[in-house]
């Protein structure tokens, strides 16, 4: 009797095993939907299924026509949209259906509690990317023109056209350049790509309009206001130009720079000079002696009484110098 409650207890035990290995069989073979928690997307009139969602073992026709569905508008200025699991399953129930009517395809849908969709940016395109970097330049100058030339996008995978993404520009942008573009896509893996391209600064500034001898006094008559491109230029230009004498012979034509006129001694030889170091939030300031005579935005080398050690600074106003 033992024996047979034994070997009814094994059947049993080895049904439902087998019972239980035959149903994860099933769900792990059968065609899925998996919508992600949290999503950034470029700006986009239609939030599609496949921008939030990881298919898995069904047809690439299937996938196609999954990945087309509709899931929401988005309206003018929305930035965040959330969904919960509920309304989202609700909504996309009827599209599932008549998809696997047609397929003949049983497919689950799994979705979490929430689902929060970020809308950041435009898409990915030359105009968009254009519009970014000039963006990032006119910072630099308002009064600067930017022109962008030979821009060279990268080739970038279907399934990141509709990922939000960001240029990295840590220095500045002048000339040909080549700068690091960051998809942020939809498994929150971030991929970096790049672009190049040129980028010419033009300006208006002052242009001789006859040869200027040096050491003579400029009227308003020498010059004129003509945008240049001053991309690769070192220095500045006057703010104040009439009744400046100029330091050497500036030639018909060429532009007026902040070195070539006379200025003002902003630092002489022996003078005590508040030295400053610091960023916004926090700074230090000292006293040392300037070692030479220098003008307004010389590189200047002072002397620090307290440890005798030598320092340098760019002198930013009268016996003012700040040191990096």
């Amino acid at each position: 009797m033992k024996k047979r409650v034994f070997c009814f207890l094994f059947f049993l035990s080895f049904s439902f095993s087998v019972f239980g290995q035959q149903r994860a069989e099933h769900l792990n073979a059968m065609s899925s939907v998996q919508v992600l928690k949290d999503i950034s997307l470029a700006h986009t009139e239609n939030i599609l299924l496949g921008d939030i969602s990881n298919f898995h073992r069904m047809s690439d026709e299937l996938k196609i026509k999954l990945s087309r569905l509709v899931v929401h508008q988005v309206q003018k200025g929305q930035r965040e949209i959330v969904f919960n699991s509920r309304d989202l399953s609700l909504q996309m129930r009827e599209d599932l259906r008549k998809l696997q009517k047609e397929s003949g395809i049983k497919i689950m849908m799994m979705v979490p509690p929430q689902v929060v969709v970020k809308i950041e940016g435009e898409s990915f395109s030359k105009d968009s990317v254009e519009a970014a970097l000039l963006e990032k330049l006119r910072r630099r100058c308002e009064t600067c023109r930017f022109v962008l030339t030979d821009l060279n996008l990268p080739q970038i995978p279907k399934e990141l056209t509709r990922a939000s993404w960001m240029i990295h520009s840590d220095s500045q942008i002048k000339g040909n350049f080549t700068l690091p573009v960051a998809f942020h896509a939809k498994n929150h893996k971030t991929r970096t790509f790049w672009l190049s391209g040129r980028a010419l600064k033009k300006k208006k500034v002052p242009v001789a309009k006859r040869r200027i001898p040096a050491g003579s006094t400029i009227s308003v008559n020498d010059f004129e206001w003509v945008e240049r491109d001053v991309t690769y230029a070192l220095d500045g230009v006057p703010q104040k130009i009439s009744g400046k004498k100029t330091k050497n012979s500036i030639l018909l034509g060429h532009i007026i720079w902040r070195g070539s006129l006379q200025q003002n001694k902003a630092m002489r030889f022996g003078d005590k000079a508040q030295v400053v170091a610091g960023e916004s939030g926090w700074s230090i300031s000292m006293t040392a002696i300037a070692q030479q005579d220098a003008e307004l935005g010389d590189t200047i080398r002072l002397l620090n009484p307290k440890t005798r050690k030598y320092i340098s600074g760019t002198v930013i106003g009268k016996k003012r110098v700040r040191i990096e």
